[in-house]
């Protein structure tokens, strides 16, 4: 299969591509793995021989041409993701009916500078140098610099929960401490919202006296495992990983 000559383009655009496209252009990758990576920086075109079957947006259907959001490797066996950054997947069609990838340059999720990273944030929430070590920093989800897609809605029941914790929550720097409760731990503000073994996600928005920003969990039912980060805004929060 040809290497695409759109490659090199995206040398420098991601902190961490230059090595994963050097990788590509060896030819010393099979497929999968030239996928996987190539998945790992931006969107990828892939063409195949013949209609194949794929599951989007919860439904099967036929494409001879199909834009992937990305891709992991299980049981050394290729398999595309449903959605950028998420936990679920597929099984990606025979490797040999693929004619040729390419990637979709202009999905490449980055912000322009530091001011437009900076402007998803309320410092009610998180003090400006927090917001300045997070931008010098890295995920710990996906190892880059923090993107665009990154940040991520509270949903509706998260944003009925901002709106109780409003309700004592005074501002980063505020010195004030009602409704806040002391233990072994320190002292904190925490609203939860517990689904009680109904369908949905257990919230929690919280702030420990004399941190630089308000932390956020969405677990899975009964379980303490899920998504979390730091509040960005009313409405957004700043995904750190998953667990």
């Amino acid at each position: 299969m040809e290497t695409p000559k759109t490659l090199p383009l995206l040398l420098g655009l991601a902190d961490y591509s230059d090595k994963i496209i050097a990788d590509i252009l060896s030819g010393n990758l099979d497929t999968a793995h030239t996928l996987d990576k190539l998945g790992s920086i931006c969107k990828v075109k892939v063409k195949f021989k013949q209609a194949v079957d794929l599951w989007v947006k919860k439904r099967k259907r036929s494409y001879t041409e199909h834009v992937f959001s990305d891709f992991f490797i299980h049981n050394d066996t290729l398999c595309y993701k449903f959605k950028k950054g998420g936990r679920r997947g597929c099984l990606m069609p025979s490797l040999d009916l693929i004619e040729s990838y390419e990637p979709v340059i202009e999905s490449l999720d980055k912000f322009k500078s530091y001011e437009d990273f900076k402007s998803r944030f309320d410092t009610l929430f998180i003090t400006e140098a927090e917001i300045k070590r997070l931008w010098e920093g890295t995920s710990a989800q996906h190892g880059n610099k923090y993107i665009p897609s990154d940040f991520r809605a509270l949903g509706k029941q998260g944003r009925a929960l901002m709106r109780q914790f409003l309700n004592c929550f005074k501002g980063i720097t505020s010195d004030s401490i009602e409704c806040y409760h002391t233990n072994s731990y320190g002292t904190s503000l925490n609203v939860h919202y517990n689904t009680r073994a109904k369908p949905g996600r257990d919230l929690e928005i919280s702030h420990k006296k004399g941190l630089e920003f308000v932390h956020y969990s969405s677990e899975y039912a009964g379980c303490s495992n899920g998504s979390y980060g730091l509040i960005a805004n009313r409405y957004t929060y700043l995904h750190l990983e998953d667990d």
